[in-house]
């Protein structure tokens, strides 16, 4: 019997119903079978639910297969998938090869596995954790992990590349105000184009991090705000262009 456990930090994604269907399909239907033969006989789908976070509310489901809504409505700002199941199966030792007591309380065996994954607009949130007791537990460990993030791969996107560190935020909306303070007050060439452009790069930096978030949920309000990032996008490089060819 062994016992292990892991937490990692995850990248960002773009999230939807898509994907929370193959992954609930994973947890229920593929991780018991990669366990000992003890375990594969627990029924996941009734140990694996599915919150939905929202600005001022959560909505969860106890039984993640529930879940059939297409895209996201509202406001979602993450998710949490959750497996948890523990087995109990009588024993007459009730001591491992290693010489370390597994039993519980009433004298028996406990196996248990928990898979809980997290992806959310914050950094800070996006991780996947997992522990398992179980007989190999640190390879069948190895083996869910490796599934996970491969299928999250096809999910990718590059808002990390922006998020490194959590003083960016505040840094582009200074820099922001000051070049675009610069633009105005400086008229000769080419530092007032230099200006002009840094100013718009920032401006929508700091935009994009409000409206899209770390990871990004694909939904018909998301929709909305990222055709609004698309047409500010087209308005700040008008913008520029007009500083440099009018101002």
């Amino acid at each position: 019997m062994q016992r292990s456990n892991a937490k990692t930090r995850l990248g960002s994604y773009t999230v939807n119903a898509q994907l929370v269907e193959r992954l609930t399909d994973f947890f229920n239907h593929t991780v018991p079978g990669m366990l000992s033969s003890d375990m594969t006989v627990m029924r996941a789908g009734n140990n694996t639910s599915l919150t939905l976070k929202y600005p001022d509310h959560a909505v969860r489901y106890p039984n993640a297969s529930d879940y059939h809504d297409k895209p996201f409505n509202g406001e979602i700002e993450g998710i949490e998938l959750e497996l948890k199941h523990v087995m109990k199966f009588s024993n007459s030792s009730g001591w491992n090869e290693e010489g370390e007591s597994y039993m519980d309380g009433d004298g028996t065996v406990l196996k248990a596995i928990v898979v809980d994954l997290s992806l959310d607009k914050e950094k800070d949130n996006n991780y996947l954790y997992m522990a398992l007791q179980d007989d190999g537990a640190e390879r069948e460990l190895n083996a869910i992990q490796s599934g996970l993030l491969a299928m999250l791969e096809q999910h990718r996107n590059n808002h990390r590349l922006i998020y490194r560190s959590e003083w960016f935020p505040p840094v582009v909306f200074l820099a922001t105000g000051l070049f675009g303070s610069l633009t105005f007050i400086i008229h000769e060439q080419p530092l007032r184009a230099l200006f002009a452009i840094l100013f718009g790069l920032c401006a929508y930096l700091f935009i994009f991090l409000h409206i899209k978030g770390y990871s990004e949920f694909e939904s018909n309000w998301q929709r909305r705000w990222n055709a609004f990032l698309g047409w500010l996008g087209f308005g700040i490089a008008g913008a520029v262009l007009s500083i440099l060819f009018f101002f």
